[in-house]
């Protein structure tokens, strides 16, 4: 169990049942793709990785989206709207140990390809 300073929780980092976003990893993709919209032109052929940390509280709130290693300031644009898509996904179900709900804390690496 670790302290997140950023949500000010308690939370495993490894439980019995880890949280699964709604439908499972690829609908959380399809998630992702759906709502990561970029202007036509604004990008061709480059292609973006963004390591995410974030809190699945005991009810399947998304608490405290961040970037692994960057301060908040640092975020570039496409990293403000990969934290806000988490930000504002659906409830998760949550993660559970000895069949009780948990908050966990989580680690969600996507990799994002544009092409033209």
């Amino acid at each position: 169990m670790i302290y997140d300073t950023i949500t000010k929780k308690k939370a495993y980092t490894f439980v019995d049942e880890m949280p699964v976003f709604p439908n499972g990893e690829l609908a959380l993709h399809r998630y992702v793709s759906d709502n990561f919209i970029l202007k036509l032109g604004e990008y061709a052929d480059t292609q973006s990785s963004f390591n995410l940390r974030f809190v699945i509280d005991k009810d399947g709130n998304l608490l405290g989206a961040r970037i692994f290693g960057k301060r908040e300031i640092e975020y570039g644009e496409n990293e403000k709207k990969m934290i806000e898509i988490f930000r504002n996904s659906p409830k998760w179900i949550p993660g559970k140990c000895d069949k009780k709900n948990v908050d966990v804390f989580m680690k969600q690496k996507i990799h994002i390809r544009f092409k033209q």
